[in-house]
């Protein structure tokens, strides 16, 4: 064999029969190699008893090492790639063997039987193999090919890591003695296993480059080099406890040592990934200052709007775009394209002014800034989008002034269903709440979400209707239809104004509510969240199409979640509105405290008197019970034109009538 070249001999791997035959002899070699074993160990050719389970045990690592090392799949039989493979196989079972004895205290079995039934069945694979190289030589079919010249990788290594581990290493060592013998003192025997496992640590690491400051980038290069590592560690030590008979050594201790030494490894590692790159997992656009350097501008001109909504009559002639949308993308949806065409003139946009647009990245709107986009599409679902509002922000860059935005979403309600038909009943039941905590809590917390983002790239999020809508409005698009078809919400938002630039959405369990007080003064009222988040920007459309209720509040209001229809009827959520009349924004009784757009809802007579009182914890609402909204507009009317008169009298009657009222007739909020 010539130096700097290698000699090959081409295999079909696609021939079974020589795979087959393959096994059966390297199996062959295995049993042959045990036999002589004990006809020289013990001079018979039946096996003890004793050796039973370790026969068992001796073909079970031989068919692991196999198929981990593909011993009988190589691409080329190469006599030299060949000869390392087979080293490499020899090594692997006498390491896994060794560890399978010491860790199962086997220590009746023999050292000189073990390894050299390992070391027959390497020498006859060997020498089977070259006599078979030898005969298939043929000249003409060799195939040379020039090695390559090595060039080695760059491979600066990180003294602060390699200290920083050889330190945990120390601490896990000696913090397993101290819990098997409560003592920090190591025993001779112990002090030299410890150094032995110190070199075998700094070869590990050396052989799977496991400092080196580029596997950092990446948080499975850095825990696959770890894992490399303890596996090494492992079975070396497993080897020479076996070699040397060093049975009277604690298993836990030395196993122990290492497996919480690699565990806090990778958990350590992993939190230094969600520190350092915690910015790049949840960047979204979330508050006034990010959307005006997001945006760059202030004001948005909406003075020249693209046509397209529809008068509600439907069109006879399905859109060329829209056929083509429900024929390629949406087959299992045929009632889009009604839902589409019931809620926007698609006669009046051109195709060439439509987009479809089928990705989860904002990056990829690759759209000309020339370019003229009156409706765009997105076919993948919000809940696998990673930055919501930018995408809807990039959205709204792109699209015309009065161009229109469609996309889908699985709101909760969806999600929850689509699992419980997928998953048995009592299993479902058991499963999502801990299918909740993750997809939807865990995006919510600070921390946590740093989690969920690293690990699912924000995908399959569960979200609420109310926050999506509410996302929609906050980026400065209307809500112009929406409708549940196929399992998933679909909606179609119109670019109507600038993103809002005068309040950020609230998150956590506490909020902060704009609200009017005495003399017009804008103050903020705390309470507690009954509302999913993003409900705030849904007002104006949530009065639009619903309504009001008895008493003035919304009516079927969806922005509502369960706990938060509980904790208002027993006005839990407005505890925290204390705070305020400690502070003196409030007092104890006195008309409620209201948005801008509820107060814009009164007359201005009414408006105008309200600037001259303070709101209250507790409004006239549950003194007179009204009705209707009119009739909650005559009853503020009326308290504040007697408190203007009667101040402490007017105080003193509502609050015995309210007292009366909660207390005897069980009056509650909705």
């Amino acid at each position: 064999m010539m130096f700097g070249r290698k000699c090959v001999i081409r295999i079909n791997r696609n021939d079974e029969y020589f795979k087959i035959a393959c096994v059966a002899a390297d199996f062959l070699l295995l049993n042959i190699a045990v036999l002589i074993m004990n006809i020289v160990k013990y001079g018979t050719v039946g096996l003890p008893s004793r050796y039973t389970g370790f026969l068992i045990l001796f073909y079970l690592t031989w068919l692991f090492v196999s198929l981990l090392s593909r011993k009988f799949h190589p691409d080329q039989a190469d006599f030299k790639n060949y000869l390392m493979l087979h080293i490499r196989t020899f090594v692997l079972m006498a390491y896994f063997i060794s560890f399978a004895v010491v860790f199962l205290r086997l220590s009746h079995l023999s050292r000189v039987y073990i390894f050299g039934a390992c070391l027959l069945y390497f020498i006859m694979g060997t020498v089977l193999f070259l006599i078979g190289f030898l005969k298939g030589y043929e000249g003409p079919h060799r195939a040379y090919t020039e090695q390559g010249t090595f060039k080695p990788q760059n491979s600066r290594m990180s003294i602060f890591l390699l200290i920083s581990d050889l330190f945990l290493l120390y601490l896990v060592f000696f913090g397993m003695n101290y819990f098997k013998r409560g003592t920090l003192h190591l025993t001779p025997e112990y002090e030299k296993i410890f150094l032995v496992m110190i070199g075998l640590w700094l070869v590990a690491s050396v052989v799977t480059n496991k400092f080196r400051i580029e596997n950092f980038k990446n948080f499975r290069f850095a825990a696959a080099a770890a894992l490399k590592s303890i596996i090494i560690m492992t079975l070396t030590l497993s080897f020479i406890i076996f070699s040397l008979r060093l049975f009277y050594l604690s298993r836990l201790h030395i196993f122990g040592t290492l497996f919480i030494y690699g565990g806090l490894y990778v958990v350590l590692t992993f939190f230094y990934f969600i520190i350092r790159f915690g910015n790049e997992m949840n960047g979204d656009v979330e508050s006034v200052d990010e959307i005006q350097e997001y945006i760059g501008q202030t004001e948005l001109s909406m003075s020249r709007e693209a046509p397209g909504l529809h008068s509600g009559v439907p069109s006879p002639i399905m859109h060329s775009f829209m056929k083509l949308l429900c024929e390629q993308y949406l087959k299992s949806i045929p009632r889009f394209h009604e839902f589409v065409d019931k809620s926007l003139d698609l006669s009046t946009i051109p195709d060439n002014e439509i987009m479809v647009v089928n990705t989860a990245e904002f990056d990829n709107l690759k759209i000309p800034e020339d370019s003229t986009i009156r409706m765009l599409f997105t076919l993948h679902k919000i809940n696998d989008i990673r930055w919501i509002n930018r995408l809807f922000l990039e959205i709204h860059k792109k699209v015309q002034n009065g161009g229109f935005y469609i996309g889908r979403v699985d709101t909760i309600a969806t999600h929850k269903r689509r699992f419980f038909d997928k998953n048995p009943k009592y299993l479902a039941e058991f499963l999502y709440f801990w299918h909740f905590l993750f997809f939807r809590v865990f995006p919510k917390l600070p921390k946590l979400r740093k989690i969920y983002f690293y690990l699912t790239k924000g995908k399959n999020r569960m979200i609420s209707r109310a926050e999506v809508l509410g996302r929609l409005c906050f980026c400065g698009f209307k809500i112009v239809a929406e409708k549940e078809l196929g399992g998933s919400l679909f909606f179609i938002a119109k670019k109507v104004k600038t993103p809002s630039l005068d309040q950020n959405p609230s998150y956590g369990f506490l909020i902060k509510l704009r609200r009017y007080g005495l003399n017009g003064r804008l103050i903020e009222v705390f309470k507690f969240r009954t509302m999913y988040p993003y409900s705030e920007y849904l007002q104006e459309y949530i009065y639009e199409h619903q309504k009001l209720e008895e008493g003035g509040k919304i009516k079927q209001d969806f922005r509502v979640t369960d706990w938060g229809r509980f904790m208002r009827r027993y006005w839990l959520d407005e505890l925290p509105m204390l705070y305020n009349w400690i502070k003196g924004d409030l007092k104890l009784f006195g008309v409620r405290p209201v948005s801008k757009h509820y107060l814009s809802l009164y007359d201005s007579y009414l408006r105008n008197i309200r600037r001259k009182v303070k709101p209250g914890l507790i409004p006239p609402y549950y003194a007179d019970l009204p009705r209707q909204f009119d009739e909650i507009n005559a009853s503020e009317k009326r308290y504040i034109q007697a408190y203007l008169a009667h101040p402490f009298k007017t105080q003193f009657n509502y609050l015995w009538k309210v007292i009366n009222n909660i207390v005897f007739k069980g009056a509650r909020s909705s």
